[in-house]
């Protein structure tokens, strides 16, 4: 949820600051809750999508992890957003996930504490974006 709002925090900066077309798929809980009433089950942030995408910034605490189905709908963006060629970036707390090793350039939160690692990754995605 926290990375999730601080991506919405983002996407308003750059739009409004910086005029730069942006956008945060979670935002959108109408079409999110839409799409899951129609398809059911799993719902991703791609289904049907028509964006056309150049750069890509992703805030994660664990980075995702496909074989542990950890964050799929996030490595299915990554994976959508690589096959047009899109470039990215992305803060994680842990250098180890999916989002990590599927980066162009990523920035690891140091993990100080194990037991508050959410709140320093999450803290940290402010403070740099």
């Amino acid at each position: 949820m926290g990375s999730n709002a601080n991506a919405g925090r983002v996407v308003y900066e750059l739009s409004t600051l910086v005029v730069i077309e942006s956008y945060a798929p979670a935002d959108n809980v109408a079409e999110l809750s839409a799409r899951a009433n129609d398809v059911g089950g799993p719902v991703g942030f791609l289904g049907g999508s028509r964006l056309e995408i150049d750069a890509s910034d992703c805030l994660s605490v664990g980075g995702g992890d496909k074989n542990r189905g950890s964050n799929a709908n996030l490595c299915d963006a990554i994976d959508f957003g690589e096959s047009v060629g899109a470039k990215f970036a992305r803060t994680v707390g842990c250098d180890d996930g999916y989002t990590a090793r599927k980066a162009e350039v990523y920035l690891v939160v140091p993990t100080v504490n194990p037991e508050i690692v959410t709140l320093y990754s999450e803290g940290f995605h402010v403070v740099i974006c």
